[in-house]
């Protein structure tokens, strides 16, 4: 009797993956590739854009004996513009590296930069 429920069980098991998982989708690697490349294109411009925008509107004052960002909203955006420099840049080699073959696979990137650092730094830059 309980081979016969397995038996049961298997076949519905069958029946359902193959009716109700009958798509899949494999990315092309040129596209892949040209994806991420699209990705890091974006991702260089948006920190040009960020810290142009640092440049221009933003105020920094002496504060013990260190320049730092006047606003909350400058200290934020140096941190994003540092974020997306360090980490989303990091993320995007990382998909570089597991998008390659196996037989292409290369040099696997470093760790991912935990400490983005003195938001603050981006003030010193531009002054």
């Amino acid at each position: 009797m309980g081979t016969k429920y397995a038996v049961r069980l298997f076949i519905i098991i069958i029946i359902f993956t193959s009716v109700a998982c009958n798509s899949i989708i494999v990315r092309d690697a040129d596209t892949y590739r040209s994806e991420l490349a699209l990705l890091d294109i974006f991702n260089q411009q948006v920190v040009v854009d960020n810290l142009k925008i640092l440049e221009e509107k933003c105020q920094c004052e002496i504060d013990d004996g260190e320049l730092k960002f006047v606003s909350l909203t400058c200290r934020k955006l140096a941190y994003d513009t540092l974020f997306i420099k360090q980490h989303i840049n990091y993320h995007i080699k990382y998909m570089q590296y597991l998008g390659r073959g196996w037989h292409e696979k290369g040099i696997r990137p470093k760790g991912m930069p935990m400490d983005i650092g003195d938001v603050n730094r981006l003030c010193k830059k531009h002054r």
